[in-house]
């Protein structure tokens, strides 16, 4: 059957804005990190904070990742697809000093860490981590995020429309949570602020064991929050990344909450073989005002043999769909959300009929009934840029990365020891 596109999604026509600090280049980082760590001296970036801080963002307005080479936009040059569709890591460098890294810490923390101890929470040297804190990264997942549900505030009255879009994004947005480079895990207390097409986010740590952070985005014309708890499960085969807790997605147009739970990140090779990475599990969107609840499926055939399946789908492909549900569904799923019981588990017999059919791969095309939404390279994400004076909490003003940034990896170990024992000191106040 043809294949539509749906073309009235605007096109990235304008340029990177010259107010835009880009952190690409080894230059552009080292000036940056400087610029940051002359702040820190005496405690002036406080006042500067203070006196400075703004909630405009239009600096940020039109800021796309203009390059294709950018290092969270997958297809560039650290990442292949193989045949079986899982996505291979290139950068032999990195992960000859993950392996190291991660062959130590089996031997001294191996059946903790087998046995459930959350690898989050494992303190590790900063030369196998990246510049960014994990507040920065999440945040550089969302630039898809202004497109999509900026047109899904234009069709309020057609709510399964409305559902469509919001599968789109997340989908879409799969493969720009793939980075293999470790982030800094944020301390109790931690901000970050930033700006998507000048729209505000904010991330606060409010959790250090467990480790939980809350976020808020506002758009134009929309609002999206959550609270969740990171967590992981590790073999000496692989790994699995958990963000427990639900996106709840508001249209200023009617106030009802759409419920989103994200799927499973797994890497495969982290000990030995090929560093391969795929999704598990499933994205789940429910809207229980409307009745609607869009169920997709990563990796759906993964536990079949294709000797007996031709037509099995590659690991990056999904399938599933979207459904009306009953009343009393909906208030059971409500029910379990208000106890934080977030699964939103459903089986066939609880829709009444299927509305849209979803398919697909998150490396490729997301196509629902038939008209493509969403093709790679088509249009480009947004780039997350930071507030320029945020608050003196932001992780743009730890040392640790500021010095990674600086490539003084010494300097670096030493200020995040500094961090974690003041934390550990705070702890035992409270």
């Amino acid at each position: 059957m043809m294949i539509e596109t749906l073309s009235s999604l605007p096109e990235f026509t304008k340029n990177i804005k010259d107010q835009e600090i880009s952190l690409t280049s080894n230059d552009s980082r080292h000036e940056f990190a400087v610029f940051k760590l002359s702040l820190l001296k005496d405690n002036r970036f406080i006042n500067n904070c203070l006196k400075n801080y703004t909630e405009d963002g239009s600096f940020s307005e039109g800021v796309f990742i203009v390059s294709k080479d950018d290092k969270i936009y997958f297809p560039n040059c650290n990442y292949q697809r193989i045949q079986d569709g899982r996505l291979e890591f290139l950068r032999q460098d990195l992960i000859a000093k993950q392996r190291s890294v991660f062959m130590w810490v089996l031997k001294k923390l191996g059946s903790a860490l087998l046995s459930g101890k959350n690898p989050f929470l494992v303190p590790l040297p900063v030369y196998i981590f990246d510049y960014y804190s994990f507040h920065q990264r999440v945040a550089n997942t969302f630039g898809f995020m202004p497109l999509y549900l900026e047109r899904a505030c234009q069709v309020p009255h057609d709510p399964a429309e409305q559902i469509r879009l919001i599968v789109t994004y997340f989908l879409s947005s799969l493969h720009l949570n793939i980075e293999q480079q470790k982030p800094f895990n944020p301390i109790l207390g931690e901000t970050f602020q930033g700006f998507i097409d000048g729209n505000p986010i904010y991330f606060e740590q409010i959790s250090h064991h467990p480790p939980i952070f809350s976020m808020q985005f506002y758009g134009k014309g929309y609002k999206v929050d959550g609270t969740f708890e990171t967590t992981g499960k590790v073999s000496t085969s692989g790994a699995l990344a958990i963000n427990h807790g639900l996106y709840q997605i508001r249209f200023d147009s009617d106030e009802h909450v759409i419920y989103v739970r994200f799927p499973r990140f797994r890497i495969e090779g982290l000990a030995f073989g090929k560093r391969t990475c795929c999704y598990a599990s499933k994205l789940v969107i429910f809207d229980p005002k409307n009745l609607l609840l869009a169920k997709v499926k990563l990796d759906p055939d993964r536990e079949l043999y294709s000797i007996f399946h031709k037509d099995k789908l590659p690991s990056d492909g999904f399938r599933g769909g979207i459904y009306s549900i009953s009343p009393d569904f909906a208030l059971a799923k409500l029910a379990e959300i208000k106890k934080k019981e977030i699964m939103l588990k459903s089986k066939p017999k609880h829709y009444l009929s299927q509305v849209s059919k979803v398919e697909g791969t998150w490396m490729d095309k997301v196509i629902i009934d038939d008209v493509r939404y969403w093709k790679l390279g088509e249009r480009l994400p947004f780039r997350v840029v930071s507030a320029q004076n945020p608050l003196p909490s932001d992780s743009t003003y730890r040392e640790d990365i500021l010095y990674v940034m600086k490539d003084d990896l010494q300097a670096a170990e030493v200020a995040k020891e500094s961090l974690e024992n003041l934390q550990r000191h705070d702890k035992t106040l409270r």
